[in-house]
């Protein structure tokens, strides 16, 4: 390997697809296997430099500027992407994180003899099965309101507050707020749960990750969940109609649910 190049890895499977004609991160390279400990990882030739220049320019942009800014990081994203899905038709994949780089062949090999049991491992548990993902975003001004409205506590404390003189009535009308905000962080929470827990009946695994900063979704509601899912390929359909049933359910409150899938099992690596 020349000075400056490195391998680009996508993720492995369980042995080499017997035709893959797939340009790699760079479009220009292509990718291609390199075998061991009967594991077979997908990779492509990079010049390490100019990719790390790349992706900390439009990352960069990306935290600067918000999804008005993502094109260039949808752009990696989704060549990435590619090649996993590519691999992902045929058989289960391990895919590896955005990113992952290798020095040459040597040290793929050294990670496939050096983690192959666990590779091993999650292509087993992968088999039959992809990640399907759900985010809850809230209006939060609608459904406090919806709380504010619901709760007999405060449709008396707003009564009794049109009866205080106007200073008081401030100060009970700050409390009232204190409360409604408090209520809401927690029915909306609890609501959340709900839809995690509801969900993650049908599911092999799940997992909660970070909800995303309105920033970076460029939506006018707050993300509230962020969830992820490892189900059987049977039981796609059934996750399906319940969500939809989840969807009926809550948006009147200002909710909305949203579904994405199938996916490689990022999650779950």
């Amino acid at each position: 390997m020349v000075s400056g190049q490195g391998l680009y890895a996508y993720g492995l499977v369980s042995h080499c697809p017997v035709s893959l004609d797939v340009s790699g991160i760079d479009r220009q390279q292509r990718v291609y296997p390199i075998e061991g400990q009967g594991l077979c990882a997908i990779v492509s030739t990079i010049d390490v430099e100019a990719f790390q220049e790349q992706v900390k320019s439009v990352f960069s942009d990306l935290l600067q500027y918000g999804a008005s800014a993502a094109q260039g990081t949808e752009d990696l994203l989704q060549v990435h992407e590619r090649v996993v899905e590519t691999l992902m038709k045929d058989a289960p994949v391990v895919p590896f994180k955005f990113g992952t780089i290798l020095r040459d062949e040597a040290a793929v090999i050294k990670l496939l003899q050096e983690d192959g049991p666990r590779f091993t491992q999650l292509l087993a548990k992968f088999a039959g099965r992809e990640e399907w993902g759900v985010k809850v975003y809230a209006d939060i001004q609608k459904f406090a309101a919806y709380v504010r409205q619901s709760n007999e506590r405060a449709r008396r404390l707003d009564a009794q507050r049109n009866t205080l003189a106007k200073g008081t009535a401030y100060f009970l009308g700050r409390k009232i707020e204190e409360e409604i905000k408090s209520l809401t962080s927690t029915q909306l929470a609890a609501i959340a749960e709900h839809v995690f827990q509801t969900l993650g009946e049908l599911s092999s695994e799940v997992k909660i990750s970070k909800a995303l900063p309105q920033k970076m979704t460029q939506k006018k509601q707050e993300m509230v969940l962020n969830g992820a899912y490892l189900l059987a390929k049977e039981r796609v359909d059934a996750f399906c109609e319940r969500g939809k049933c989840l969807v009926e359910e809550y948006a009147t409150l200002g909710l909305e649910l949203e579904f994405s899938g199938p996916w490689p099992p990022y999650s779950f690596v």
